[in-house]
């Protein structure tokens, strides 16, 4: 169903006082794709910049550009309002997940935490190709990044599963956010 009040969703760490909002052309760091129509404010969007880090040092091209897309799946409009997430869990479509899967399964993925995967980095002890570590698209997309990720049942369900096509695009720009400048680094809380 629809979410008539379109507010930003507390289980995935947005404000809830807030809807998407159009930030193009303010402070975001990462995300251009979903800035018009977006909860992310700027430390979410450096959050996704510093887990992207870890894809965009050892990996693919191939495997870095759908692991961007993917990651910046958090600053969409739909999932930010938690119409395609589930608690604090972003729903990705199937389609989309084999996408990204496809992509990364020649790059090297470490083992870590209780089951979790991570991009290979110089300090990971054991790493290995994806495709030798996992045939299920599911698997990889749900055990990666710290399982922020579900992946939904269905591809006809659309409405609730994020296809890479931002909620920017398909619904347009959200209303513009008053834009605030931001505090001296002293009184921020990071």
């Amino acid at each position: 169903g629809a979410v008539e009040s379109e507010s930003c969703s507390k289980a995935l760490g947005f404000n809830e006082s807030s809807s998407p909002k159009d930030r193009s052309n303010q402070d975001l760091q990462f995300c251009p794709e979903h800035h018009k129509r977006t909860c992310c404010e700027r430390n979410h969007t450096r959050q996704v910049l510093s887990s992207f880090s870890g894809f965009a040092h050892e990996g693919s091209p191939r495997c870095a550009q759908m692991s961007k897309l993917a990651l910046c799946s958090a600053c969409d409009g739909d999932v930010g309002v938690g119409m395609k997430a589930q608690q604090n869990l972003i729903i990705l479509c199937p389609s989309f997940c084999e996408r990204w899967f496809q992509s990364c399964i020649e790059d090297f993925f470490a083992p870590m935490g209780a089951g979790g995967l991570r991009p290979c980095n110089p300090g990971s002890l054991v790493c290995s190709p994806l495709g030798e570590i996992t045939a299920e698209p599911v698997v990889f997309c749900s055990s990666v990044e710290d399982g922020r990720f579900g992946v939904a049942p269905a591809e006809d369900e659309v409405d609730v599963c994020y296809d890479g096509i931002p909620a920017a695009r398909t619904r347009g720009r959200a209303e513009k956010a008053p834009y605030t400048r931001p505090l001296p680094r002293s009184s921020r809380q990071d």
